[in-house]
């Protein structure tokens, strides 16, 4: 197994310890992940979430292996594409995650609706900021966790349809597939049947669009959760005829 996104001892929002990390690795001989520290310049209300890229640096020369390389989450929206280039080449990380987390003034971690949209609308907002990002962000190598929204936001059915978002998740694809990335399959809700069920059609339409390849993300901030909800990933990667792939160095690894 791959994990292709977890946090550690550089994220913001987490406080694991390389040590536990590696132990992780002793534990689980099948086990290999990706180190995707969080990157997210002038979130709304609440400044920047970054970390010392020299320090980073020394932690990749005394901990990098074969089975933990070292990337970086970038929470990208189009204000900040540029600044953000500079930090793409500061570094030779194994992969790049580009995330949608907020947009100029929304944070899509919220748990309400926006006063002026309903869900259709917002979740709409989302995906047109996702694609500004796609256009512009030749940088970064995989889409990750594309059902972020779905996570926080308090309705009644916080599941992406294709039936109300068809049309742009389509031209997302399409530029997404153009511009030669590709999507995660994020894990972190797939302890739910009803999230297995709506990723699916939106893999499925990847597919469909000419998608081959997925990476797996678990979004693991705690070393006990990495590769967290991998089968029910499968069984999705199975029925859509997708196939997982790992990044070293930038490059594409079929696993």
């Amino acid at each position: 197994m791959f994990d292709c996104h977890v946090h550690g001892p550089f994220s913001s929002d987490s406080n694991e310890k390389m040590e536990k990390l590696q132990a992780k690795l002793h534990e689980e001989k099948d086990l290999s992940f990706i180190l995707t520290e969080h990157w997210d310049y002038d979130v709304p209300n609440e400044g920047s979430y970054t970390f010392n890229i020299d320090e980073y640096s020394k932690a990749s020369k005394a901990y990098r292996s074969e089975r933990l390389l070292f990337g970086i989450e970038f929470g990208l929206w189009d204000g900040i594409i540029a600044k953000t280039r500079d930090i793409a080449k500061a570094f030779p990380f194994d992969v790049i995650l580009g995330s949608i987390h907020t947009s100029a003034d929304l944070h899509f971690m919220s748990r309400k609706l926006p006063a002026d949209m309903d869900k259709k609308t917002y979740f709409n907002f989302y995906f047109q900021c996702m694609l500004a990002v796609i256009k512009q962000a030749e940088y970064f190598d995989v889409l990750a966790h594309i059902d972020y929204i779905s996570r926080y936001i308090d309705v009644s059915d916080p599941y992406i349809r294709l039936a109300e978002h068809g049309e742009i998740l389509e031209e997302l694809f399409k530029e997404l597939l153009n511009n030669g990335k590709i999507l995660e399959l994020n894990t972190k809700l797939l302890f739910k049947q009803e999230a297995v069920i709506a990723l699916e059609k939106l893999y499925q339409l990847y597919y469909d669009l000419g998608g081959r390849y997925v990476t797996l993300g678990s979004d693991a901030h705690h070393a006990s959760d990495i590769a967290k909800n991998f089968q029910q990933a499968i069984g999705i990667l199975e029925k859509c005829q997708l196939r997982t792939v790992s990044f070293l160095e930038r490059k594409m690894v079929y696993i």
